[in-house]
């Protein structure tokens, strides 16, 4: 039985091409709001998406996932893919690997792929704040009661 083993390989390389011969889908660098969960919890994480793909993103975040634990997302699909602007997107994937950058940012990358999109998100990010939204606080004016009346 020991030339088994070699038949199974050959067999085995006629369902799979090599690594090598398999195309990638080409990456955009996108940074845009994401959300995610663990696949059928109901606690939504926030993160920032660092680049997408066809088949998959890349994001960041302040919670880690492990691999291979399904995951489902909502984010804003580029229009270099979606092709229109603004197209939401509920998906669901499994992480593929995880990361810590090489950079003064400390949150993990997560790379996910993506499994299936899935129907009904009523998600929208909400805008990034901006100083306007905050605006600097002015001192009370004292009004008059009647108690300080004569």
């Amino acid at each position: 039985m020991a030339g088994s083993k070699g038949i199974w390989k050959s067999v085995k390389g006629l369902f799979k091409p090599p690594a090598e011969e398999v195309p990638r889908a080409p990456r955009f660098p996108y940074e845009g709001p994401l959300r995610f969960r663990p696949g059928g919890q109901g606690e939504w994480y926030q993160g920032v998406m660092f680049n997408i793909s066809e088949s998959g993103v890349v994001f960041r975040a302040l919670q880690t996932m492990d691999v291979a634990s399904p995951v489902e997302m909502n984010f804003i699909m580029p229009p270099e893919i979606a092709g229109k602007e603004g197209a939401v997107v509920f998906c669901k994937g499994d992480v593929v690997r995880t990361a810590m950058p090489k950079t003064d940012d400390n949150r993990p990358l997560i790379a996910v792929t993506i499994m299936d999109y899935l129907p009904g998100s009523q998600w929208k990010p909400s805008p990034p704040k901006t100083e306007s939204d905050n605006p600097p606080e002015t001192p009370q004016q004292p009004t008059e009661n009647s108690s300080t009346k004569k």
